[in-house]
């Protein structure tokens, strides 16, 4: 009976340390994200291809200046 015991709390530890670093993702990602899919990317992929003129140039500085700016945020909330 003691090793079911034991099996069935470090199941629960295990689920609960998930738990808490599923929290700690959505924490430290979660408003980057938000931020980057709905407002950043879409905004400096539109600004850099009218800056440029170019399609290709436009979406890949964008893409650069995106990622800056998802990785400062993460980096903020870290």
């Amino acid at each position: 009976m003691r090793i079911v015991s034991k099996h069935r709390d470090a199941s629960q530890s295990h689920l609960s340390a998930t738990a808490k670093v599923m929290r700690n993702i959505i924490c430290e990602f979660g408003p980057a994200e938000f931020f980057d899919s709905f407002i950043v990317r879409p905004f400096f992929m539109y600004l850099m291809q009218r800056l440029t003129g170019s399609l290709a140039v436009g979406i890949f500085a964008g893409k650069i200046c995106a990622d800056a700016t998802f990785y400062a945020i993460t980096i903020f909330f870290y």
